[in-house]
């Protein structure tokens, strides 16, 4: 049988004050809504445009959760499994292929703002700083994150300063190939939401 587990983990605690979940699971960071560039680092299934607060399809990893004791503030550690699409394939990763990554929240009042950090040896390390606020019927959240430079080459097409000629046919591209695993690359997100509970409308 073709079999395919979308999540099935375990959570237990130390003493009440550092609680763990371990095995495939959502690992949720973004506060986007549409686009999240943050949860994007680990899920494996796309946001669903129908429904984009479902859960996504996470990976197979341990989370450490310590709330820091008579605060709203929370400390997060995770270590992180490669994607793998076999039991055999999972098997010939070596421990120095598991990500690591770190996330802080802090609140103020109905303000919150994390800072994350991902680090995996042959992927691109991370920083991502996201927040969310409201007032009344409004709440405003955004999200960017960075991708620091690559070890391992990475190819993107862009458009060419002029026509390419083409090495197996005889035609040019107005398009070229370009390795940008040296550049620093930036993505963000932002945006509003209106909920008037009165009218049973919401606006995003």
């Amino acid at each position: 049988a073709d079999v395919s587990i979308w999540s099935w983990y375990s959570k237990f605690c130390w003493e009440d004050l550092l609680f763990f979940s371990f095995g495939k699971q959502p690992l949720k960071w973004g506060t986007g809504y549409f686009f999240s560039p943050a949860d994007d680092i680990f899920a494996q299934s796309e946001v669903d445009i129908s429904d984009p607060t479902a859960e996504r399809e996470g990976p197979l990893a341990i989370r450490a959760h310590f709330p820091i004791p008579l605060t709203m503030h929370n400390l997060y550690a995770y270590a992180v499994l490669p994607q793998s699409s076999s039991l055999s394939e999972l098997a010939g990763k070596k421990p120095e292929d598991i990500a690591l990554a770190a996330k802080a929240e802090f609140f103020f009042g109905n303000t919150e703002v994390a800072a994350a950090g991902y680090y995996q040896r042959d992927q691109r390390p991370r920083a991502v700083l996201m927040g969310t606020t409201g007032t009344g019927d409004f709440n405003f959240f955004a999200e960017g994150s960075a991708a620091f430079p690559n070890p391992n080459p990475e190819a993107f097409v862009q458009k060419a300063g002029s026509p390419v000629a083409l090495p197996t046919v005889p035609f040019t591209s107005d398009y070229t190939v370009v390795d940008r695993s040296a550049d620093t690359l930036f993505s963000a997100t932002g945006g509003a939401m209106y909920t008037n509970q009165d009218w049973n409308f919401t606006a995003i």
